[in-house]
Parts: structure tokens; C-alpha cells; sequence
């Protein structure tokens, strides 16, 4: 098996990155133009202080991958 260089593996990551970050803005938009009032109880999943632990972690077992020369 070949080694992945560095350069495409960094592509590799960024494209990742900027795919969320897209994806992020994408969902910040609003569409609706309507004036209907709804509530909800619902806790955003960035708030939660395991999904940044679970986040983090799977980022660094990721750039693990990457970086290892096997």
C-alpha cells in the first residue's frame, strides 16, 4: 500500500473542514417568511458539553490517521 503525502491528506482535511463549515452557515439561514410562532424546548447539541468532547476527539483520531506513516 502507498503512503498517503501530506499534501493530500492536508486537501483532504480541509475539504472536510470546510464542508462543515458550509454546511453550519447553510443551516443558519432563514427561508421562512412567515410569521408563525413556534416554541420549542429542544437544547441546541453545541450547548452540550459532551458533543464538543466527542467532537474533539474524533478530530484528533482523524489527524492520528492521517499522520501516521504506515
Amino acid at each position: 500500500m502507498k503512503k498517503m503525502n501530506l499534501q493530500a491528506a492536508t486537501q483532504f482535511l480541509l475539504l472536510i473542514v470546510f464542508s462543515f463549515i458550509s454546511l453550519v452557515i447553510q443551516a443558519q439561514e432563514s427561508t421562512s417568511s412567515s410569521n408563525k410562532t413556534v416554541t420549542t424546548t429542544t437544547t441546541k447539541f453545541e450547548m452540550q458539553p459532551w458533543m464538543w468532547i466527542l467532537g474533539g476527539a474524533v478530530l484528533v483520531v482523524i489527524i492520528i490517521a492521517l499522520m501516521s506513516g504506515r
